[in-house]
């Protein structure tokens, strides 16, 4: 499942996918609501999520050409604005430290995952794939760390990241070691981090503004 799907499932509640297919049209409101956070979360390009939307997404019958029409002018002045304010964002943001925060844990053979599904339960799933694939390219994984579309969503509103983690062999010995490597990284980055060490809780990264640009298209 690409990013896009994983993101507008995540972000579309099954009542609402359900109220679209019933009454057959959809609800600008929650498309709307649905757009700016797919915009503003920064991975795809702006021509990736209206075609999405307009081709794949919905139900071919149910998209109106004025649906299709207002789908394009509400991703494009979106996308609009976000560019607008990146000119006045800092040279390195919050995600760029992130993302050299992971390319580092990397290094020391620790998976590290952005936007790993929507749940918690299918960023595990993520790992245990790319365990198997570096597994089987003779590349050793000590143990993971990840963030999903939902902690994008909270993110931006909260001001704030989930960071899932843990263990491989021996996990329950293996999982403190990592996180404390996690946070050790996090904070050669200058993002701060806190865990209150229980195995059952992840670390968060606080405060965290969700700065990421959008690829140009």
């Amino acid at each position: 499942m690409t990013f896009l799907k994983i993101l507008f499932a995540g972000l579309l509640s099954a009542s609402t996918v359900q109220a679209v297919h019933a009454s057959e049209a959809i609800d600008w409101h929650e498309t709307g609501l649905t757009i700016r956070n797919s915009v503003w979360s920064g991975f795809e390009t702006q021509s990736e999520i209206t075609q999405f939307l307009t081709e794949e997404y919905f139900l071919p019958d149910i998209v109106s050409e004025a649906d299709r029409q207002w789908i394009r002018e509400e991703t494009a002045g979106l996308f609009k604005e976000k560019r607008e304010e990146e000119e006045t964002w800092p040279k390195e943001t919050d995600v760029d430290r992130l993302e050299a925060a992971f390319e580092q844990l990397e290094k020391v053979d620790i998976i590290a995952l952005h936007k790993a599904g929507v749940t918690q339960s299918d960023g595990h799933s993520d790992v245990g794939e790319e365990y198997h694939a570096r597994e089987k390219a003779g590349r050793s994984s000590r143990g993971w760390v990840f963030y999903h579309s939902q902690d994008i969503d909270s993110a931006l509103s909260a001001g704030s990241l989930y960071l899932a983690f843990g263990g491989f062999e021996d996990a329950d010995e293996m999982a403190p070691v990592v996180a404390r490597k996690i946070m050790a990284v996090l904070a050669e980055h200058g993002l701060k981090a806190e865990w209150n060490g229980d195995l059952n809780r992840r670390i968060l990264i606080t405060p965290f503004t969700w700065r990421k640009r959008s690829p140009a298209g």
